[in-house]
């Protein structure tokens, strides 16, 4: 688990549980989240971090980069930062002047919305938990009715956020134990 995380305590039988072993728990098991787990999970991810290790930058994000006059010269950034440069130009879906900082904090905003529905489910054989709210997002060229962001409890990052149309353009294929849970 990341260091840098910050835990948060339900108890079940008057001991803590760790919310990133009960995310866990739910997606290895199916099971359906209570209410106020859901609640806590919502608590804990609206301030988890996004994940901050080096990606390497593919060529053809590297391409369509340097189409909208961005050169990296870099072979690899911080995760968020990559990120956030695809999604103001190449998806088109957060404002240029968006910084690191705005973008997660439209993420965390996401996550709490009222209306955010919840999944549970493996990629790639790793845990996840992801929100959809609709998105808060305005004056960008390629706007969607929903923000979706995905959060990894094995090591306690946001690890990716874009808008979307729904969920079914984000759960194509490659979803193992995909259940909703809210």
């Amino acid at each position: 688990m990341n260091g840098s995380n910050v835990y948060a305590a339900l108890c079940k039988d008057g001991l803590p549980v760790d919310i990133d072993q009960l995310i866990i728990t739910l997606v290895e098991t199916g099971r359906q989240a209570s209410e106020d787990e859901l609640q806590k999970i919502i608590e804990y991810v609206a301030r988890a971090p996004f994940a901050s290790y080096p990606v390497k930058i593919s060529k053809w994000l590297r391409e369509e980069l340097r189409k909208h006059r961005f050169e990296i010269t870099q072979s690899r950034m911080p995760s968020i930062e990559l990120h956030l440069l695809k999604r103001i130009y190449v998806d088109k879906q957060w404002p240029p002047h968006t910084t690191a900082e705005s973008f997660l904090a439209d993420l965390h905003k996401a996550i709490q919305h009222p209306d955010v529905r919840i999944w549970t489910y493996k990629f790639r054989g790793e845990p996840y938990i992801g929100f959809l709210s609709p998105s808060h997002i305005q004056g960008v060229p390629n706007p969607e009715k929903f923000i979706y962001v995905a959060y990894s409890p094995r090591y306690g990052v946001i690890v990716t956020g874009y808008q979307a149309s729904g969920p079914e353009a984000i759960f194509i294929s490659g979803f193992e134990n995909l259940k909703r849970q809210r």
